[in-house]
């Protein structure tokens, strides 16, 4: 080499070519400012990920939820098979994610993170985005590139980094390995159906909450089991129960407006059930006129409305997680999550169904767990968030206090109580028991009047006519 090289030729061979080439490698124009934004993404995804996707993808997901408008669509003058290729990975993976209707849902949750909590969760739905894709890398073998050699790329100015990557791919071998990895993805994603689902907005809502990786893989699989789950279901089934009784009830916070109409005319109430009338004695020159007096001395009339109390037919469903779930925490053949994981999916489903087809009554879902299952309760209170915000359903221990409270309670509300893993031991009407003993979950009802012996077990085929079953049962 000449005394007179420039730094920057110097540098570049010390530069990983495919790191080089796939940084490059990106939806709209590579500049110092938007590789800066990428960075901590980019080493936090070398970090998390097995297998490390090319880079672009990286910097694209991450600029698709923070909705950067800087980010174009464009494709660059690269060789004609990576052209072609880039041309194909811009419509099946970066236009499909830009335009998915969970977008926006998933941008606001990473907007109230933490700035430092972001990379982390962009890494996780990058994973989450790559298993659902069935992404393994490119070929067999590939191996995780080393962080070191990304961190010192990182580091380097745009300019060498762009010379750097229009180098390697004058290179047969590394322009090759950079489109196959392209066309690779742009098949992954068109097998995959949509790219981003609820489970991950969820994740990412609650990443402040979750503690290791091990708690955040446990409800990613959980949140992906219930999901799949209640799509099995029709969009609605009747219901065949006759509600006992009305019984006087609080109205949900976006419904506290009183239940009747405007009964009568008085002088009290608020302003804005004023009588249209009463404006005549508005004069617009006068500094005080007759309706500002009749205003002080509370003689203008309003409408009143009728404050009867709401009504309605009241229900507790009680969930019990008995001590013996703990012996579910099996994998069984053909299925990808664990016995015990597929119970909590089960409930999560059931409890969403319950709360949206049973809207017009009163009611209240309690899921109440053994002690020893602390952590699977933590993770059914993070799943029901919102309508254990709402009131309308708890998560927490089962003991002798709640117990006797529920008892208590079932003599003024229709109570059903299902035990999950165990018969509940309750004096109640009706009770059902979803066993667990197997692989294949069944469903066990039993009745006071019928003495103790349970009706016969018949044993759904799957878990989805499981949870059928089960709702059919509570309707």
């Amino acid at each position: 080499m000449s005394g007179d090289a420039s730094p920057v030729a110097e540098a570049l061979p010390t530069l990983d070519p495919w790191i080089a080439a796939s940084l490059i490698v990106q939806a709209g124009q590579v500049d110092g400012p938007r590789l800066a934004r990428s960075r901590a993404w980019l080493l936090r995804a070398a970090d998390d990920l097995a297998h490390l996707p090319p880079l672009g993808l990286i910097i694209d997901v991450g600029e698709a939820l923070s909705f950067d408008r800087h980010a174009g669509l464009g494709v660059p003058s690269f060789p004609s098979p990576l052209r072609e290729a880039f041309a194909e990975y811009l419509e099946h993976v970066v236009g499909r994610l830009r335009n998915d209707r969970l977008r926006l849902a998933a941008s606001d949750a990473l907007a109230g993170l933490p700035e430092e909590r972001r990379p982390a969760a962009v890494a996780l739905l990058l994973s989450n985005l790559l298993t659902r894709m069935r992404w393994e890398g490119h070929r067999e073998g590939h191996k995780l590139r080393s962080r070191v050699a990304l961190r010192q790329a990182l580091s380097r100015p745009i300019e060498e980094i762009v010379l750097a990557g229009a180098e390697a791919l004058e290179d047969p071998d590394v322009l090759r390995e950079v489109t196959e990895e392209l066309h690779a993805l742009s098949r992954a994603a068109r097998r995959a159906g949509a790219l981003l689902q609820a489970s991950d907005v969820f994740l990412i809502e609650h990443l402040e909450r979750l503690g290791g990786a091990a708690e955040r893989v446990a409800f990613t699989q959980l949140m992906n089991a219930a999901d799949r789950l209640e799509r099995s279901l029709p969009s609605r089934i009747a219901s065949t129960r006759t509600p006992r009784g009305q019984h006087a009830t609080r109205l949900e916070d976006e419904s506290t407006y009183p239940a009747g109409g405007f009964s009568s005319i008085s002088t009290s109430g608020s302003l804005e059930n004023l009588v249209s009338s009463e404006l005549v004695y508005l004069e617009g020159r006068a500094e005080i006129d007759l309706f500002d007096v009749r205003f002080a001395t509370d003689e203008l009339l309003r409408f009143t409305r009728d404050e009867a109390v709401h009504t309605r037919p009241s229900r507790t469903i009680a969930f019990l997680l008995a001590p013996e779930l703990l012996d579910a925490r099996v994998l069984d053949a053909g299925q990808k999550e664990q016995r015990l994981t597929l119970a909590l999916a089960l409930l999560i489903a059931a409890c969403r169904r319950l709360l949206h087809w049973l809207d017009e009554i009163d009611l209240r879902i309690e899921l109440r767990h053994a002690p020893s299952l602390r952590s699977e309760g933590h993770l059914l209170a993070l799943a029901l968030r919102e309508p254990i915000e709402r009131g309308v359903a708890v998560v927490g221990a089962l003991d002798g206090a709640w117990r006797a409270e529920l008892i208590e309670s079932a003599l003024r509300r229709e109570t059903d109580a299902i035990g999950i893993g165990a018969p509940p031991a309750l004096p109640l009407e009706h009770t059902l028991h979803l066993d667990l003993a197997t692989a294949t979950p069944a469903l066990i009802e039993t009745r006071a009047r019928q003495g103790s012996t349970p009706s016969p077990k018949r044993a759904p085929s799957s878990w989805e006519s499981a949870l059928r079953e089960l709702l059919q049962k509570l309707l």
